[in-house]
Order: structure tokens, then sequence, then C-alpha cells
């Protein structure tokens, strides 16, 4: 109902108009943006803008109410309160408070039986992990680097990355010892990822579980915690370490014998092959032994005949052989070994000059 009280005061007529919420004509609103609630430059929810219509010069007052829907059903709603004076009423929302899962949103604001509404889409909720797990050498030693990055769906907004995470670690060696860590970030980079090392105790199968935690959904989100679990077999490559002289003179015959001793080298389970390598003027010379994992009775190095552990063309395997120098120059010398990884047989390179000259 239009109530108008009319003032006389001197000249000036002063009308008001008192009314209720069914006096409003039409309800309008803003498209719903992501926003910084507390100023960290971090976005915490959607903020939108419900404009108020009523009949001729009249102001709206009073309270509103919106609703937000998701996959076709109502997961949060809330009132609002139009400014005095200003016909306009500004609605803040928590991500938590609606997020249920990626996609879009449809955002209904209703007044005096006047609605409208928008949509919005959210991008950044975590629905899958890819997991990464490798050796890293970093001082004098192997660690293990594992590397967690989300699956997003991608969507219309700006906020396609992870908000507010925390991402739990459980990485178990073989004997069920666990080590862990919790890592916590309010937002993330495009390209996102999260890494973290370990220590590696002894070679063999490892568990590693990874809880992504998404703060910034509802309690009930199927998405509020994402897990993986997966075993790895990890194995530290071999250490290659070979003698051999800087220098080597020849003898009155132009030839000098020098001994190529690999037989330093080292692994946390056992090398199976030593392959050294000589190249300098006018020589390429190879070398290898192995001894296979199995005495399967097979020609594994295709050479003809049936391999033996501890076979070998010196007759020995032990990393160590020798070799005749007969032109005076510089060499290069390298030892590559491998070790008896079953999955995936790790190996290691190392190199050595050496000088000939005549006597």
């Amino acid at each position: 109902m239009l109530i108008v009280v009319t003032v006389i005061i001197g000249t000036i007529i002063a009308v008001v108009f008192l009314y209720g919420r069914g006096e409003v004509s039409r309800v309008d609103m803003s498209k719903p943006q992501a926003a910084d609630f507390d100023g960290d430059s971090v976005e915490d929810g959607i903020s939108f803008t419900v404009f108020g219509v009523a009949p001729g010069v009249q102001k709206v007052t009073g309270k509103g109410r919106y609703s937000i829907y998701y996959n076709g059903a109502k997961v949060y709603g809330g009132e609002y309160e139009f400014i005095e004076g200003r016909d306009m009423a500004e609605v803040r929302v928590p991500f938590e408070r609606f997020v249920e899962g990626n996609g879009q949103y449809r955002i209904v604001a209703e007044a005096g039986g006047k609605k409208a509404e928008e949509t919005f889409e959210v991008g950044f909720v975590v629905e899958a992990l890819n997991i990464s797990v490798s050796l890293v050498y970093s001082e004098g030693d192997y660690v293990v680097r594992v590397l967690v990055i989300p699956e997003t769906e991608q969507g219309d907004n700006l906020y396609q990355t992870p908000l507010y995470s925390t991402v739990q670690m459980t990485f178990k060696d073989p004997r069920g010892n666990p080590q862990t860590e919790e890592i916590e970030q309010n937002t993330f980079p495009q390209g996102v990822f999260v890494s973290h090392t370990f220590e590696m105790r002894e070679k063999g199968n490892y568990s590693l579980r990874v809880v992504w935690i998404n703060e910034k959904v509802m309690e009930t989100s199927p998405w509020k915690e994402v897990e993986s679990v997966t075993t790895h077999y990890l194995d530290k490559p071999p250490f290659a370490h070979l003698d051999v002289p800087e220098s080597v003179s020849l003898g009155a015959d132009l030839s000098e014998t020098v001994t190529l001793d690999g037989s330093g080298s080292t692994d946390d389970g056992e090398i199976i092959s030593y392959t050294f390598t000589v190249t300098g003027p006018g020589t390429s010379w190879t070398y290898s032994e192995a001894r296979w994992m199995e005495e399967d009775g097979e020609d594994n190095d295709g050479d003809g005949t049936t391999d033996e552990p501890g076979e070998a063309p010196d007759g020995t395997f032990d990393g160590i052989t020798e070799f005749t120098f007969l032109t005076p120059g510089d060499y290069v010398v390298s030892l590559y070994v491998e070790d008896d990884n079953p999955y995936f047989p790790g190996g290691n390179t190392t190199t050595a000059q050496v000088h000939v000259t005549l006597r």
C-alpha cells in the first residue's frame, strides 16, 4: 500500500513514500564475480549486487532472498537487505558455503515477488591427482622427489587453479616405516604442482598416499578430499668409479699396457655390467662384461655363446680390464656401469683423461 504524507514548511513541500516489499516492480542483479573479502589478494567467494526498482520515485527498502543452485538442486541460500536510499543490496557468499564441485552455478535473487538470476562458473576444485615419483641426486646422495599435479576443470572465470588447499603425503619404505608431510597453500600459480622430497632408506617397494583437501568447498562435497595411493619400486642408480693413470709413456716398442679398474663402483644392489670405452688418436675401443640376473642358459648378449653368471671376455667378471696405448696423444676413457633393478636397470657413467707421450 502507498501512503502519501504531505508536509508544508514555508514554500517547501516534502513528499515521503512509505511502502513494503510488495511495491517492488523489478529486480536486477550484477554478474557475480570472485572477490577477496579480507584483503590478502586471494579470492574468498563471490560478490554480486541486487538492484530493486519501485514504481514512480519510490525508494526500495526491506529485505530479499537469494538462492544458489548447482546441477538443478539448491545448495545454499540467504537474505539480503537493500541499502536505505540506494535501491541496492550488496551480497557476499564464501565459496565453502555453496561450492560442491566444478561447473556452472545459478544465483537467483528475489524481492517483492520479482526475480532476477545470473550464473557463475567454478573451475578451481581439484578432482584428480597426477603423481610422479623420481630419484634426484642431491648433496652426495639420492632422494625421492614426489610431484603432485592436480587436475581441475577449466571454466569461464579466472580461477581455474586450486584455492586454499592442504596436501597430505605419507611415504612408507619397504619395511613400512612412514615419512609424512603436510603442505598448506592459499593459492597456486598456473601450471600448479606440489613437490616434496623424502629420504630413500633402501631399495624396494615404497607406498605413497596423497590426500588433497579442497578447503574452499562444502563439507558435503564429494571432492572435499581427493586421495591417491600408489606403489613405486625404487632402486638407486649405481655409482661408477674408474681408476686409470693420468699419464702414460710409451716404451721402446711404442706401446704401453695399462689397467682400467672399475671395481670400485658401488650400488645398493648389484652391478651386472661394466662397459669401458677408449677414444683418442686413431682409436675407438670398447670392452664389456656382464653378469646376467638369471642363469637362463640363453645368449643374452647375442655373441653366439651361452651366457653364465660371471662370464666376461677376459674370463673374469670383476670390472677390471687392460688396454694397450700405441700412439701419443690425449685420450678419453669412460666407464658405464649398470645395476640389477629388475624393472628399469639404472646406469651411471664416469670419464677420465689420459695423456700419452713418448719416453
